[in-house]
Formats: C-alpha cells, structure tokens, sequence
C-alpha cells in the first residue's frame, strides 16, 4: 500500500487514505487513529443475549447453526438443529492458525493454504462432522474467526464451499431484529465505479459491472462515475429494495464506525458513507450487496459484536447484506456479482451465493479469488 502523494490532498475531510498500488484492487485502507469511544459501541448494541431457545426457533428444516465461542486460550462450538444442540471443546491453537490463514491467503500459495484451511477446519468443523447432514449452515464466529472465510476451510478432498452453502450472522443476538423486507417486484439501485478524483481509484470492471447487472434485474436504475453520489444514496436508497456498490471501500479498526464506502461527492455530501451515518437510515430493502473490498470486517467489541458495515445495514433496516474480508480483485470480483445475480433469479441467496463461488473457483482455484464474499442475514 502507498500513501497518497502529498500533492494529493485527502479525499475527503473526515480521514486520510492510502490506496493499493494495483488498480485492479477494490480498496483503500484507513489510516489508524484513535480508539473506539464508549458512546461508539453504545450505538451498536442491538439488545439483550439471545437463548439457545430462541435460536433453535428461527431453525428452518435443512438448517443447521455452528456458533462458536472463546476465552484465552479455552474454545468451544455448538452444534444446534431441529435435533437439539451439541458442544465440543476445541484446539487452543486456533487463534495462531487464523492469523497465518489470513496471511496465506494474499500470497497466492495455494498448497500452503490449504495444509493450514485443512487444519482449521480439523480444529473447528470435523469434531461436528457426523452431525452435519443438512447443506444449509448458519456460522455464527466468535473473536477472531469473523475474519475467517469458513467456505474455504479444506477437508482435505474438498473446500466447505463444495458441500454447504452458508451464511454468517455477526452475533446470535441479531436473529431477533433481522427483518424480512422480501417481496415479490426486485427494484435495483446501483452505483459503479464512482469518480474519486484520480484516475489510479478508477474501477472499469465495476462499471462494467453494474450494467451487465441491470440487464439481469430489469427495473434497474444505474450511476457510475459523478452520477455515483453519496447523495444518491441518502436522498433514494429508501425506494429500492436491493442495494449494490461496486467502489472501493474502507476498514478502519481504529475507529469502526469511520468505516466507508468512497462514493462521489458532490455540493450536498462529501462522497463518504460511513458506518456511523447508516444509523442514520432507514433502508428497509432486502439486499445489500457491497462489492467493494473489506467490507464485511469490524472491531471485535467485548461482547462480540462486530462493528462494521453489516451491523450497520442491519441496523438501518436490510434482510441481507453481501460483503467481503479482504482486498478483492477487480475483474474476479465482477465476474462472481454477474453469477450471483444470475443464480438469484432461480435460487435463494445463500445458494445464489454458493453457487457462484463454486463457479468462480473453476476458473480462479486460489481461494483469494473466490472466497472473499460473504452472506450475513436472510438466506432467502
């Protein structure tokens, strides 16, 4: 990552940014400053801890919830289907092991990433493996493991991608307020490729994109470049019931909910949506799909609760949001959206999803390619 020149002033007022040196890379990063304030995760608290009780009662048939929990070096998972609810203790080695994935997995070697997903998914999946018979899962992590992409998790034969189809809740609590805005007419708002003022953040793929994607749900309305405002957003969002960004987008672990996705500014509105301005909103759509880069991350509060954009969708009223872990490639990145919305027209969005990375991953075997993505919320 390079540091914008100094000849570049910042973007936008509220932080500085630093951007990747390949521009077939969909991300800017934030410069770290200060810590999360205490009236900070005051606004992303969603209520009371969930019971096992009340998991099991959103189970539908074919459903099956791993959720995971650990302290210092003690980790446990649970098991919970309509058959009732298993716990296992799992190997302390976790934590290590996540951290050199995360290292692995921008490298590009693929044979040491599997020997390192393959023990992870010893360590956390196989103790469960008797007891998984349904394809339908819900991961539900714990600490560190919401950096983890749990579909590339390797048994040795083949990736968890080729045998389940998944989602991730950021916390068991979100259950209770997750609301199905689902409803028969698809009405699409789409932003690509906004213009940020230098020509090293242009994104031709995700301009690209969005109007391959318009062609797929016909009542589409499509900005790229100056018309892909922040304004846009706050002033219509509202109208549509699926959301999709193709920009770059930022993770601040300083300050979570200085998160962004880097939008066009106009005399209304600087062109940065951050987290902390989604609770701001009422979206009520069904899905959001932000395919722009590191946008599924956030802080790792006391309680678990992860700061970051899908919380913030969630909150301001969305069934479903798609987002990523890491830097995402460009063209890899338009090419899944293109299958994911295809598969949508004849699957749910947990298997659209799936289906799509199972596709990509013929052409783009490294996991970097395909398993960045993520569905948080609904599956349906």
């Amino acid at each position: 990552m390079s540091t914008v020149a100094d000849n570049k002033k910042s973007y936008h007022s509220k932080s500085s940014f630093s951007f990747a040196k390949d521009g077939n890379s969909r991300g800017l990063k934030l410069i770290k400053t200060n810590n999360t304030t205490a009236q900070e995760k005051k606004l992303v608290t969603f209520g009371e801890q969930i019971s096992f009780k009340k998991i099991s009662e959103t189970l539908k048939t074919g459903e099956s919830y791993i959720e995971f929990y650990g302290y210092g070096d003690k980790w446990y998972n649970f098991l919970i289907s309509q058959q009732g609810i298993k716990a296992f203790r799992l190997n302390s080695e976790i934590v290590k092991d996540v951290s050199f994935f995360r290292v692995l997995i921008e490298e590009g070697d693929v044979e040491k990433l599997k020997v390192v997903a393959n023990r992870l998914y010893k360590e956390l999946i196989e103790p469960l493996d008797l007891y998984l018979t349904n394809k339908n899962l819900t991961i539900i992590p714990h600490g560190l493991l919401h950096y983890l992409p749990f579909n590339a998790l390797y048994d040795g034969n083949k990736y968890m991608v080729d045998k389940f189809d998944m989602r991730i809740l950021p916390s068991a609590s979100v259950l209770q307020y997750i609301i199905n805005n689902k409803t028969d007419s698809e009405q699409l708002l789409a932003l690509g490729n906004p213009d940020l003022g230098y020509a090293e953040l242009s994104l031709p793929f995700a301009e690209v994109e969005v109007n391959e994607i318009s062609n797929i749900i016909k009542d589409s309305d499509i900005f790229v470049k100056e018309r892909a405002t922040e304004t846009k957003v706050k002033n219509s969002a509202g109208k549509y019931n699926m959301l999709h960004f193709a920009s770059h987008g930022t993770f601040n672990s300083a300050i979570p909910l200085d998160s962004a996705l880097l939008l066009a500014k106009d005399e209304q509105n600087d062109g940065v949506l951050t987290v902390r301005e989604l609770y701001d909103m009422q979206l009520n759509v069904d899905l959001v799909t932000l395919s722009a880069c590191e946008t599924a991350l956030g802080h790792i509060g006391n309680g678990d609760d992860v700061i970051g954009f899908t919380r913030g969708f969630l909150f301001a009223g969305a069934s479903s949001i798609v987002s990523s872990l890491w830097q995402v490639d460009d063209e890899a990145t338009y090419q899944l959206m293109i299958r994911f919305y295809k598969n949508l027209t004849t699957m749910n969005k947990r298997e659209a999803l799936a289906e799509a990375q199972r596709q990509l991953k013929a052409t783009y075997p490294n996991p970097y390619y395909w398993s960045a993505f993520q569905l948080s919320g609904l599956a349906i």
